[in-house]
């Protein structure tokens, strides 16, 4: 049984490593496309905006197919067509030819991002939830350091192509792995197919469920769209708007997608040492997503996110404090790194890992499948809007405004996990949904 939740968790979570490495590796790419490719500025910024533009419009179909294929069947779709996008880099010559492959890369991550979370939530025990989708951000993280690496080894030649297409090998282990995993009980029961919903509850050991818990969670399993907008589940959509926006206003995809323009920018060498500055990056973001999924299920997760998006609105200010201050230099690279070390750190071991598992948790049951889709759907169009503007701001008013602003929002966002998000480690999701019904947070 143990092997079996592993190996689910695994498969499952590998959809983490397509998204991470899709994200990832046009941070390199981008240093080497114009050569073949001649870009501006705006489509420079387009372009690593787009991958959000096309999966915000994924996911709001996320539910639908996840509700019409079944969970496990959407994540084989999913992995095909991210192999299927990735696999264009063998013809692109043009932008927008780039573009379109970029926004089919969004597609697919967009899907796999709604996807996985919501399948390892539906399927892992409770006393284990976290850490599982915790696994998601832990390979999500591993597959931006795999890009980097694959982008430091490749940059000598500027062998571009060459970076996208590794990214294929995760995308074929998730599509045969995905044979492999069971179903989640709850899209079975919504299908009235009760007999092998139990039968895989007791394969994935999942002593909280029952047919009655179940019912209790689902209700008659028929949900609307219309009532996720209800009065009753107002105050759950409420606070998760708030944190997806927030999240976003950290800056921190757009600091990872343009770290290695931001280091050329500030007076790293030549483009390969710009690069190794973002693998170091990635290295620790990697690290910290590992202790993140050690302590998960150990430490009250909320008290972790507030304390982490504390230390980062801290480095934030003062990184911005660093450009306003001090010229283009080698040693001011330096410095830069070292603060956005301590960046990314505290960013995995917070928020970072637990994002994901919040998104899920504080969506009531009853209205998940349209639920958790339209949150991503707003954590991609504002990704994609921040992530297109982040340069053209950077350029008026400078990366210190850009720095100290994205601090302030930080601030911001540390208040409202520790004022409005209710513990959530070790609780039911009924008990989650209960005490943000009532209020109860401490």
């Amino acid at each position: 049984m143990k092997i079996k939740i592993i190996l689910t968790i695994f498969f499952a979570s590998t959809g983490g490593m397509i998204y991470g490495y899709d994200f990832g590796i046009i941070n390199s790419a981008l240093l080497f496309i114009n050569h073949d490719i001649p870009m501006t500025r705006s489509q420079i910024s387009l372009l690593g905006g787009s991958v959000f533009f096309g999966s915000a419009f994924a996911i709001l179909l996320a539910g639908f197919v996840a509700d019409f294929l079944g969970r496990k069947k959407a994540i084989l779709f999913t992995s095909f067509i991210f192999i299927l996008s990735l696999s264009l880099a063998l013809v692109i010559d043009s932008y927008y030819e780039l573009l379109v492959s970029r926004l089919l890369q969004g597609i697919s991550v967009g899907f796999i991002s709604v996807l996985v979370p919501l399948y390892l939530t539906e399927t892992m025990p409770k006393e284990i939830r976290g850490r599982a989708v915790t696994a998601f951000q832990l390979f999500l993280t591993f597959g931006i350091l795999t890009a980097n690496y694959v982008g430091l080894c490749l940059s000598g030649d500027g062998n571009w192509r060459g970076m996208f297409l590794i990214g294929v090998i995760p995308g074929l282990i998730i599509f045969f792995g995905g044979f492999f995993i069971e179903e989640s009980p709850y899209w079975l029961f919504k299908k009235n197919r009760c007999f092998e919903a139990q039968q895989t509850i007791l394969k994935l050991n999942l002593k909280h469920l029952d047919e009655s818990s179940l019912t209790q969670e689902i209700g008659d399993g028929k949900s609307s769209f219309t009532e996720t907008f209800s009065k009753k589940y107002s105050k759950h959509m409420l606070l998760v708007t708030v944190i997806i926006i927030f999240f976003q206003l950290t800056g921190i995809n757009s600091i990872l997608e343009y770290s290695s323009l931001i280091f050329k920018n500030t007076g790293a060498e030549t483009n390969q040492l710009a690069v190794l500055s973002s693998s170091i990056m990635s290295t620790f973001l990697f690290g910290g997503s590992v202790i993140a999924f050690i302590i998960a299920d150990k430490i009250e997760r909320k008290t972790i996110v507030y304390i982490t998006n504390i230390i980062m609105a801290l480095v934030l200010i003062f990184i911005g404090v660093l450009f306003l201050l001090f010229s283009e230099t080698p040693l001011k690279a330096y410095v830069l790194l070292l603060l956005l070390i301590f960046y990314i750190s505290a960013f995995a071991i917070g928020i970072g890992s637990y994002s994901w598992v919040m998104f899920s948790e504080l969506i009531p049951s009853k209205i998940r499948t349209y639920g958790l889709p339209m949150m991503l759907f707003l954590n991609s169009m504002v990704s994609f809007i921040t992530t297109s503007i982040f340069l053209p701001i950077a350029d008026t008013i400078g990366y210190a405004g850009v720095f100290i602003l994205c601090g302030l929002f930080t601030s911001i966002y540390a208040y409202i996990v520790y004022r409005y998000v209710p513990k959530i480690t070790d609780k039911s999701l009924s008990e989650i949904e209960e005490d943000i019904s009532s209020g109860v947070v401490y």
